[in-house]
């Protein structure tokens, strides 16, 4: 399913998401039933398909308390990346910031693997970044800068690095402070 994502082969990654969670179901595995519900509401939310997306968002959240604290960080993110994209400004706010009060309280640390998960603080406060624009809070992004960067270095993070300062020039457009 990953590599049709790559690919963009969107409906098979879904159908093949859907098959994990047949799966997870199966063998009653909290951490993948919530990452399948997580896969499977990416899918619709890229698909367009808002309420939908939401609902097997929630459902991967509901899931991720009987899980690891990294699943509870990863789907919270992606739930608050929904909500934010729905307009659901309160929902959002209440998501992301248990992801990152989750993310601050496993301090960088991997775990035991078990999951296969890992949503870096730095990644989580991108996801708010991205969520304060989308619910037409620039300004709010922009006082994130130095805490976004000061934790892209702790982490290492070039990926982050390389296109975090899109929100920036996304924050300063909607300002009006940049035209195009």
């Amino acid at each position: 399913a990953v590599i049709d994502v790559e690919n963009q082969r969107y409906e098979e990654a879904l159908t093949k998401f859907r098959r994990m969670h047949e799966i997870a179901k199966a063998i009653d595995h909290p951490a993948t039933i919530a990452m399948s519900y997580l896969n499977i509401g990416t899918e619709l939310e890229r698909m367009g398909k808002q309420e939908e997306a939401i609902e097997c968002l929630e459902l991967a959240r509901d899931e991720s308390f009987q899980a690891s604290k990294h699943v509870m960080v990863v789907t919270n993110a992606y739930l608050a990346r929904a909500y934010a994209s729905a307009k659901e400004k309160i929902k959002f706010r209440r998501a992301i910031e248990a992801a990152l009060r989750t993310a601050r309280s496993i301090d960088m640390s991997y775990g035991d693997g078990t999951d296969f998960v890992f949503h870096s603080l730095s990644g989580v406060l991108a996801e708010k970044s991205y969520g304060l624009l989308e619910i037409g809070e620039p300004e709010e992004t922009l006082a994130m800068q130095q805490e976004i960067k000061s934790q892209i270095a702790l982490e290492a993070n070039i990926w982050l690095d390389a296109w975090i300062p899109l929100d920036w020039a996304r924050a300063y457009l909607m300002l009006g402070q940049v035209t195009n």
